[in-house]
C-alpha cells in the first residue's frame, strides 16, 4: 500500500511542490475511495444474498428433516398395517378351517344317520314282506274255511276260527301300523336328504365366501400404503426432491 500511494504521499507531505502533482493526486485518492466504497456496498449486496441463500437452506434442511418423519411415518404405519392385514388373514383362515372341520363333520354324521334309518327301513321292509305273505296265507286259510261254514250257516261257528280271525285282525293292525311307521321312516329320510342338500348348498357357499375373503387378503396385500398423489404434489412444492424407494 505504501509502495502503490508513495509518490502521492510524498506530493501531500510538502517534499513535492508541485501543485499539479498534487491535484492529481487527489483526484486518484477520490477515485479510488469511490471504487473501495463501491465494492463495500456489492460486498453488503453480497452478504444479504448469502444471508438469505443460508435462510433458504435452513428452511430446506427443516423441510427435509420434516419429510424424513413423515416418510418414517408413512413406512411404520405401512408396516403395522401390513401385520394387521397378515393377522387378520390367518384369523380368516383359522375360521374357514373350523367351518370346513364342522361341515365335514357335520357331513358325515348326517350321511351315517340317514344310512342307519335306510339300513332300517330296509329291514322293517323284509319283516312287512314277511308279515304280508303270513297275512296272505291266513286269508286263503280263512277263506277255505268260511266256505263249509256258509254252508252250514244255521250251525254256531267254532271258537277256534273266531280266535284266528281275531288274530289275524290284530295282525292286519299290526301290518297297518308298520306301514304308518314305516311311511313317517321315509318322510324323515326325505326331510334329512333335503337337510343334507341344504348344508351341501352352504358348504358350497362357504367355500365361495372363502375365496372371496382369500381374493380381498391378496388385493390389500398387493397394494400398500403410500403417499398420495396430493401429498407428494404438496410436499415437491416446497423445494425439495422425494426420494421413493
Amino acid at each position: 500500500m505504501k509502495e502503490r500511494w508513495s509518490p502521492y504521499l510524498t506530493a501531500l507531505d510538502g517534499t513535492a511542490i508541485n501543485k499539479k502533482t498534487t491535484k492529481s493526486a487527489t483526484y486518484a485518492l477520490s477515485k479510488e475511495r469511490k471504487n473501495i466504497v463501491e465494492q463495500l456496498q456489492l460486498m453488503k449486496i453480497r452478504i444479504k444474498q448469502l444471508e438469505k441463500e443460508e435462510k433458504r437452506a435452513k428452511l430446506k434442511a427443516i423441510n427435509a428433516s420434516s419429510l424424513t418423519d413423515t416418510i418414517i411415518e408413512r413406512r411404520v404405519e405401512r408396516k403395522n398395517q401390513i401385520e394387521y392385514k397378515n393377522q387378520v388373514r390367518k384369523l380368516r383362515q383359522q375360521e374357514l378351517e373350523d367351518l370346513r372341520e364342522r361341515n365335514r363333520e357335520m357331513k358325515v354324521d348326517i350321511r351315517a344317520s340317514i344310512a342307519f334309518k335306510k339300513g332300517v327301513l330296509l329291514e322293517n321292509k323284509k319283516i312287512i314282506a314277511k308279515e304280508v305273505k303270513t297275512m296272505q296265507m291266513q286269508r286263503k286259510l280263512q277263506t277255505s274255511l268260511e266256505k263249509p261254514i256258509k254252508s252250514a250257516s244255521s250251525s254256531p261257528r267254532p271258537s277256534h276260527l273266531s280266535s284266528k280271525i281275531k288274530s289275524l285282525d290284530k295282525s292286519l293292525s299290526k301290518i297297518e301300523e308298520e306301514k304308518t311307521k314305516t311311511n313317517e321312516a321315509l318322510s324323515e329320510m326325505k326331510k334329512l336328504e333335503t337337510l343334507e342338500q341344504i348344508l351341501i348348498d352352504k358348504l358350497k357357499q362357504a367355500y365361495e365366501e372363502q375365496k372371496i375373503a382369500e381374493n380381498q387378503v391378496n388385493l390389500l396385500m398387493n397394494n400398500p400404503v403410500i403417499l398420495s398423489r396430493q401429498e407428494l404434489n404438496h410436499l415437491s412444492s416446497q423445494n425439495f426432491s422425494v426420494i421413493s424407494n
